[in-house]
């Protein structure tokens, strides 16, 4: 699910381990970037992350900055897109 990227402020994003596990079939766990507004909500997120860089020493960091993301719980993309869901059908009523 795509966001609408003019509504919202981002203030911080990192590299998050996600995963669905209600989607059919199931695509197990992959890192994507993620971003947050002021109080912490996912606002965005990206497609599946891969290390790079303009010379070697950016594309260690790179990975080095992704490497972080098992240090959090999963992040579950399905759980995300219903908290949107919620929010939006509010903000319309």
């Amino acid at each position: 699910m795509k966001k609408k990227i003019d509504k919202y402020k981002f203030t911080t994003n990192e590299y998050r381990l996600v995963h669905r596990p209600k989607s059919e079939p199931l695509l197990g766990y992959w890192i994507a970037e993620v971003w947050y507004d002021e109080s912490g909500g996912v606002v965005l997120y990206g497609d599946h992350a891969s290390p790079e860089g303009d010379i070697p020493d950016e594309t260690y960091e790179n990975m080095c900055n992704m490497m972080k993301a098992f240090d959090q719980e999963p992040l579950n993309l399905d759980y995300v897109d219903y908290l949107w869901i919620r929010k939006d059908i509010k903000n319309e009523g």
